[in-house]
């Protein structure tokens, strides 16, 4: 009983059994109910081990398996039991379900009956000790049937070049499944058996010679053999391998390679170097090079060509094999002189891993031109290698439109391009946005409102394809600050001037019922009170931003009457004065002129333009008779004669 599972304070790891075995242990028996897993002890509050006298039986061996029955022995455990009972099903099943077949049996050995061909079984031995009757352990096997249509044996291949001759062996397993023929399917070694190859629908002969003038040289060759029986088939047997004559060991019988074609398995058992091949072995650039090789000492050679792809770019790929070898590239007008041979790339050891075999990329090759690809292994160094020549065809994508973000917030870059491929890398082109980008994810915070630039690029060794995309960061939307007037009824206003701050031209104005109203340009309502106007404006990326105008009605004054239109903002004071008058005009445009006059119509003082919305205008009557005088401010456009009382 485990009451205390938490091992903490300390490694939390090592809580509910973590890192400790549940079980029992014994002389002849160790039972683990649960190894360093900690689900055990999230389930379970204590484990319960029954004892029996009835050890498990061991040691299942086959003794043979047909296609309708197989036969097994045991050996018996410590108690020399005598009576065990088998359940078996097929594989996986659970021997606990109820009506699972088995039988019993009083010797260490049985015969399963009645079996299906081609199909898996599983079986469980358990002991039954007699006077107990408890059951051990069960004891584990499993076995597969094969087929009535006997299986072939005994393959044996002989190769010359551009053939294999085989034969093979086969027995009749009943006399209702006869052979009526054969089916033999090869292809390069490591070939998948049901996708890849080519199968060859034989005749009723244990013999056959393949003969195919596209068997490599040098190519390693895997075959399996099928016998068929008329509307029944064995299962295939092998693979059996073969090594084609290597005939490529000098440049003119050099073997053509598809570009992206299969991984090809070649062996290079009695390779030579030809006369003339040193003095075109690659420069000795060191190991990881694609302009060279660890050293210039040529080993065991085989050559072969291949036709560059529509891109100009291949890689090629040895290490399918970790075999110990180098390859180089030339470009060459006659295959049987060296002097027009033209090292282009080489590679020892592969650039991006840790294989000793070749692995890097060569570019700018003349689509549909025949190159030379050399493969040479290290001294003393024979045996099975790989190469794949694979066309390399990067593309970044087209450019499709600027991507509009307002400042601080984030896009995807990607959204601005289209027919990319992926695992590339962006960048931006100025430092200030670098710090911006993480994988393909922009974030515009903190940087000018402008255009700025990205690049996508695709590389592959020596081959990339880029594209740029771009990105436009917009301002905040700004309706400008809150903000009031003040107008007579009726008068023109423009709804702008009750706004302060940065504001966004283009916006919409909304009346107090919340309808468009076309312009800002408005007429003041003929019933006083106080109104609101909504400004709303946006660039079409950023959240809209709205402000307020609270335009209050002066109820005292109307635009459409004279006076009140150019004399509404002026007032005159002291009014009795005891010598010295002012006037003023706030919030006027208008420019006015004064005359003083006493009540006989002499003009005591004037001055033209004196009186403005800007300034206080001062009339000095000091020294005058007192009495009653008149003030009279006019323009072109209006006049106001005001009566001042000098006391």
């Amino acid at each position: 009983v485990y009451d205390d599972v938490i091992h903490s304070p300390g490694t939390a790891s090592y809580d509910y059994g973590g890192d400790a075995e549940i079980g029992v242990r014994g002389v002849n028996q160790n039972i683990n109910v649960s190894m360093n897993s900690q689900t055990y002890l999230q389930n379970n509050s204590c484990a319960h081990f029954y004892y029996t006298d009835c050890p498990a039986p061991k040691n299942f061996t086959i003794s043979y398996v047909v296609p309708d029955e197989a036969a097994f022995s045991w050996t018996t455990g410590l108690a020399g039991e005598t009576n065990w009972t088998i359940i078996y099903g097929p594989a996986g099943f659970d021997p606990m379900t109820p009506g699972a077949s088995s039988i019993t049996s009083t010797t260490p050995n049985a015969v399963l009956p009645s079996l299906t061909q081609l199909t898996c079984y599983d079986v469980y031995i358990y002991s039954d000790c007699n006077p107990t009757l408890q059951s051990s352990v069960g004891l584990f096997g499993t076995f597969c049937t094969p087929p009535f249509c006997s299986n072939p044996t005994a393959m044996i291949n002989t190769v010359t070049v551009d053939s294999i001759m085989t034969s093979w062996s086969w027995t009749e397993f009943s006399p209702a499944y006869p052979s009526t023929s054969f089916n033999i399917t090869y292809g390069m070694n490591g070939f998948d058996l049901y996708t890849e190859g080519t199968e060859l629908a034989l005749d009723n002969n244990t013999t056959d010679t393949i003969a195919n003038s596209a068997l490599m040289a040098g190519g390693v060759y895997q075959l399996y053999v099928q016998a068929v029986c008329a509307n029944d088939t064995s299962s295939y047997i092998g693979p059996f391998t073969v090594i084609m004559p290597l005939a490529n060991d000098t440049v003119c019988s050099a073997e053509m390679l598809t570009v992206d074609g299969p991984v090809y398995t070649f062996n290079n058992t009695g390779a030579t170097v030809s006369t003339g091949e040193t003095a075109i072995a690659p420069p000795t650039t060191g190991a990881q090079t694609t302009d060279g090789w660890i050293n210039s000492v040529l080993n065991n050679t085989t050559w072969f060509t291949f036709v560059a792809p529509a891109s100009g770019n291949i890689r090629i790929n040895n290490t399918a094999i970790n075999y110990a070898g180098q390859t180089a590239v030339y470009e060459a007008l006659l295959c049987n002189d060296f002097n027009t041979f033209n090292f282009v790339a080489g590679n020892d050891n592969a650039i991006g891993g840790t294989s000793n075999a070749s692995n890097f990329t060569v570019c700018g090759l003349t689509p549909g031109n025949t190159y030379y690809l050399m493969h040479d292994g290290n001294t003393g160094t024979v045996g099975n290698y790989s190469i794949n020549i694979t066309s390399i065809n990067l593309e970044a994508g087209s450019f499709v439109d600027v991507i509009d973000v307002c400042t601080g917030d984030t896009v995807n870059l990607f959204d601005g391009i289209t027919g990319y491929q992926s695992n590339g890398v962006w960048s931006a082109e100025l430092p200030s946005a670098e710090t911006g980008v993480s994988d393909s994810l922009f974030n515009s915070s903190g940087l000018a409102y402008q255009v700025f630039n990205f690049e996508y690029r695709l590389t592959d060794g020596c081959a990339y394809d880029s594209i740029v995309g771009q990105v436009q960061i917009f301002p905040p939307s700004s309706a400008g600050n809150d903000g009031t007037l003040t107008v007579c009824r009726n008068e023109p206003i423009d709804l702008l001037a009750g706004l302060t701050g940065n504001v966004d031209f283009g916006g919409t104005w909304y009346d107090p019922s919340n309808a468009v109203i076309a312009s800002s340009e408005i007429i003041a309502s003929n019933i006083p009170g106080q109104f609101n106007y909504d400004y709303i404006t946006g660039n079409g990326v950023c959240p809209d931003d709205t402000a307020n105008v609270l335009l209050t009605v002066n109820g005292t004054c109307d635009y459409l009457n004279v006076e009140d239109m150019y004399f509404h903002f002026m007032s005159l004071y002291p009014n009795p004065t005891n010598g010295l008058v002012y006037i003023t005009n706030e919030g006027s445009t208008e420019t006015f002129n004064y005359v003083v006059t006493d009540v006989e119509g002499r003009v005591i003082a004037s001055q033209s333009a004196a009186i403005n919305g800007t300034s206080t205008t001062e009339i000095n009557l000091k020294g005058k008779v007192t009495g009653v005088y008149m003030i009279r401010v006019f323009n072109e456009n209006a006049e106001k004669v005001f009566r001042v009382v000098l006391q």
